[in-house]
C-alpha cells in the first residue's frame, strides 16, 4: 500500500514538473500589490522570485515590478498594469502580451547574439498594436484601445495590430516592417480609429527627460496621477494634446513647439 502511495506521489510531481514552465526571468524589486498567474494560480510575488515562461503579472494602484530576464534585459511594470511572458526561450524572438498598463524595458543588445541586425529580438503586443524591439530602452502604454510608444535608446519599429491569430515571429516580423521605424526621442500612437500609427515625432528635451528619469513610475504615485485606467484614459505623452498625434506634419511641429518644461508628465 506505501509503495503504491509512493509511486502516486511520483507520478503526481512528475506531471507537474512536465506542465511547469522554465524559469526565465527574477523578481528583484516590488512596490504595492504585484501578483503572478501562473498555471491558473495566483499568487502574490516576493524579491528573488523567478518568474516562468506563460506567465501573467498583474500590478494594483500605485505599484509597481521589476524583473530581470536570463539575458540581463529588464522590464518595469507600470501601475494598473497586466503582462503575459507569452515566450523567452533564447533561442528565438521573445513574446510579450501587454494587456493594459505600461512598462519601461531595457533590451539587452546581446540578446541572442542575433547577425541579422535588422531582426527584431522581442516584440510586445497590445490590444491593438505590435512593437518589434532590436536593443534598446523605451516605454509602451496601452488602455485597451490605443497604444502609445517612446524610444529613448536603440531601435524599434512600430505598427498596427489588427488579427491578433496566428501570431509566429515570423508573421509578427512582417508586421512591424511594414510599420513606422522609430528613432531615440522620438514618439507615436496607433489609435483604434486609425489604419496606421502616427509619423514618429521628437519630443520636447524637458518632456523627454522627465519621462526617461521615471523608471520606476515615481511619477505615477503622486495624486495628480492616481487615475483608475478606463478605455478614455489618454496614452498621449504628458503635455501633448491629440492633435500632436495625428499624421499632420506641421500641426505636430507646432504642438511640440508650444510643450513647455512644466507640462504634466505623469499623466
Amino acid at each position: 500500500m506505501e509503495k503504491r502511495l509512493f509511486i502516486g506521489c511520483v507520478l503526481i510531481t512528475l506531471s507537474f514538473s512536465a506542465f511547469a514552465g522554465k524559469k526565465v526571468a527574477v523578481v528583484k524589486m516590488l512596490r504595492g500589490e504585484v501578483n503572478v498567474l501562473t498555471l491558473g494560480k495566483t499568487s502574490k510575488l516576493n524579491v528573488n522570485d523567478q518568474v516562468e515562461d506563460g506567465s501573467v503579472i498583474k500590478t494594483g494602484e500605485k505599484s509597481f515590478g521589476k524583473i530581470v530576464f536570463t539575458d540581463q534585459s529588464q522590464m518595469n511594470i507600470g501601475p494598473v498594469s497586466e503582462m503575459k511572458i507569452e515566450k523567452f526561450s533564447g533561442d528565438d524572438s521573445g513574446v510579450i502580451d501587454l494587456v493594459k498598463g505600461k512598462i519601461r524595458s531595457q533590451v539587452t543588445k546581446d540578446y541572442l547574439q542575433m547577425k541579422d541586425k535588422d531582426k527584431s529580438k522581442l516584440f510586445i503586443k497590445t490590444p491593438n498594436a505590435v512593437m518589434g524591439v532590436r536593443g534598446t530602452d523605451f516605454m509602451i502604454s496601452t488602455n485597451g484601445q490605443n497604444t502609445a510608444t517612446v524610444l529613448f535608446e536603440g531601435e524599434i519599429v512600430f505598427n498596427k495590430l489588427e488579427n491578433r491569430q496566428g501570431l509566429t515571429s515570423d508573421r509578427l516580423e512582417s508586421i512591424v516592417d511594414a510599420g513606422v521605424r522609430m528613432q531615440p526621442g522620438e514618439f507615436s500612437v496607433v489609435e483604434r480609429t486609425r489604419p496606421e500609427p502616427t509619423i514618429p515625432s521628437v519630443l520636447n528635451v524637458q518632456q523627454l527627460e522627465v519621462l526617461e528619469k521615471n523608471q520606476n513610475f515615481e511619477s505615477d504615485r503622486a495624486p495628480q496621477a492616481a487615475v483608475e485606467e478606463t478605455p478614455q484614459t489618454s496614452v498621449v505623452p504628458g503635455g501633448l494634446t491629440g492633435q500632436a498625434v495625428s499624421n499632420n506634419p506641421e500641426a505636430l511641429k507646432q504642438e511640440i513647439a508650444q510643450v513647455g518644461a512644466t507640462s504634466d508628465m505623469a499623466k
